[in-house]
């Protein structure tokens, strides 16, 4: 098991494992669309075909934005900017 020192805080190095650090590394897009809390769509008051269909269209946003970040590296924007930007266009 390979270890690689991380950030130092209050004079103490704290050791993370080399796994460790690439699965952070490489789940940081993946890890965007638990953030995604500011659009809201499960209430009680809706049946559960459209919460499904909710649900499927923010996994579809939070998708193509993740492909628009990669196509496009040098513009950079919020997802709430992104959503936007889809809805203008």
């Amino acid at each position: 098991m390979e270890i690689e020192n991380s950030e130092v805080e209050k004079g103490a190095a704290k050791i993370i494992p080399k796994v460790v650090v690439e699965y952070i590394k490489n789940m940081r897009d993946v890890n965007t669309f638990n953030q995604s809390a500011y659009c809201n769509f499960l209430h009680r008051h809706i049946k559960w075909h459209r919460i499904i269909i909710h649900w499927l269209i923010e996994i579809s946003m939070n998708n193509s934005f993740l492909i628009y970040e990669k196509m496009n590296p040098l513009n950079k924007m919020l997802p709430l900017e992104f959503r936007i930007f889809i809805i203008e266009e």
